[in-house]
C-alpha cells in the first residue's frame, strides 16, 4: 500500500510502499523506532479525497534526546513518521489518497 514518509532529519517527504504483512515491523524499520503511535488526521487535512487518513510514528519522539521534529497542518510531532490511509471505521490501514503535494504544503520543519 502506498504510504507517505516525513523525515525531518534529512527534511524529506517521499513516498513509500507497505505490505498488510508485518506492518508493525515496516514502521519500525522505517520510522527507526521500537514503538509506534497512531494519530489520525482530520478530514480537513485533506478535503478533495475525503478519506481518512493516519500518522504512525515513534511513541517516544519527544523522549529522544535531539529529536528532530515538524509541524503538520500546526501540530508539532517529533522524529519520522508514515501517513496511510484508513478503511472508514479506522480498523484498517490502506493506502493513502493524499497527494505528495499537499503533504508538502502541510509540513513545518522545526
Amino acid at each position: 500500500m502506498r504510504g507517505i514518509l516525513i523525515d525531518p532529519t534529512t527534511r524529506t517527504i517521499t513516498e513509500c510502499e507497505l505490505q498488510q504483512k508485518d506492518l508493525f515491523q515496516q514502521f519500525y524499520e522505517l520510522i527507526g523506532c521500537d514503538i509506534v503511535e497512531r494519530f489520525s488526521l482530520p478530514y480537513h487535512q485533506n478535503p478533495e479525497a475525503r478519506s481518512m487518513d493516519d500518522m504512525w510514528l515513534d511513541e517516544m519522539g519527544w523522549l529522544r534526546h535531539n529529536a528532530e521534529s515538524f509541524m503538520y497542518g500546526g501540530v508539532a510531532y517529533a522524529g519520522k513518521c508514515v501517513l496511510l490511509g484508513a478503511n472508514r471505521d479506522g480498523t484498517k490501514s490502506v493506502s493513502t489518497k493524499l497527494k505528495l503535494d499537499d503533504v508538502t504544503q502541510l509540513v513545518r520543519w522545526h
